[in-house]
């Protein structure tokens, strides 16, 4: 069950997304790093159970990846 975040909640909104993730079961991530998205990368590869995080150069081929890995 996914506990819904509340307005005491002190996590940032990385650490709660990964948080839901991780319930889900999801270990590792794909995608496209950059200034916007810095904060997050960052967040992902980092703690005590971190994710494994796939770089792509490209948005489409991250989404491509994702797609056959979540098939193997």
């Amino acid at each position: 069950p996914s506990r819904r975040p509340t307005m005491k909640d002190t996590r940032s909104i990385s650490q709660t997304l990964l948080a839901m993730l991780k319930e889900q079961g999801c270990k590792t991530l794909f995608g496209v790093p950059g200034a916007y998205s810095i904060h997050f990368v960052d967040s992902c590869t980092t703690g005590p159970d971190p994710f494994e995080f796939v770089l792509a150069s490209h948005e489409g081929g991250a989404a491509f990846m994702a797609q056959g890995y979540s098939h193997v």
